[in-house]
């Protein structure tokens, strides 16, 4: 990819993160990236062509930080402390409008959906086994992520938590709960240790 298009779709994230897909017009675009709208579709043939390179962008993104957290962490809770920390981050970063509006671009949203149901389930998967290998989490836990993942698809677009205190506040009590309902007594023991993290 050419840098005047990253640069191009990191400007388009920013702008639809903070406004939403639909309040941002590609003249707004333009005026950011400080290139004419010309030079825009010379890269994407339109806004649900730009819409798909920024979710591409912000999938790849996340999929490279799932792939370090193994292996920087030294326990499954660590590991795990480390997703909710970029999930909530990416909930004080991004507005419930840009998910809301993204569900209108159907190509972008099929891809969201895919990386939550394939990439994020096969890395709490892993994270519960290395748990559960680790002795820290329970058994028979394939419920609790699929709860998990169905909640963030439904709270993620739900435009009522404009507030961004309101919302990191909320994913951080039903990422505390996620986390409790995986530990075993040895787990929960561990989770309290200051060193886990």
């Amino acid at each position: 990819m050419k840098s005047k298009q990253i640069h191009i779709i990191e400007t388009a994230m920013s702008l639809f993160a903070k406004q939403g897909i639909n309040a941002v017009t590609m003249d707004e675009i333009s005026i950011k990236c400080e290139v004419s709208k010309k030079t825009i579709y010379e890269y994407f043939i339109n806004k649900s062509a730009l819409v798909e390179n920024v979710v591409k962008h912000l999938l790849s993104e996340t999929e490279r930080y799932i792939r370090v957290w193994p292996s920087i962490s030294p326990n499954a809770i660590s590991e795990i402390r480390y997703y909710f920390q970029y999930v909530e981050v990416n909930i004080f970063i991004i507005s419930p409008m840009f998910y809301h509006d993204l569900i209108q671009y159907r190509s972008a949203y099929h891809l969201f959906l895919q990386f939550i149901d394939e990439k994020l389930y096969t890395f709490l998967w892993q994270n519960i086994v290395r748990g559960q290998t680790e002795n820290i989490y329970r058994s028979n836990t394939e419920l609790i992520i699929k709860v998990h993942l169905w909640f963030i698809k439904k709270i993620i677009s739900d435009v009522s938590f404009q507030v961004e205190v309101d919302r990191i506040n909320f994913f951080s009590c039903s990422n505390d709960a996620f986390l409790r309902s995986l530990l075993n007594n040895n787990g929960q023991k561990m989770a309290l240790k200051k060193d886990v993290f």
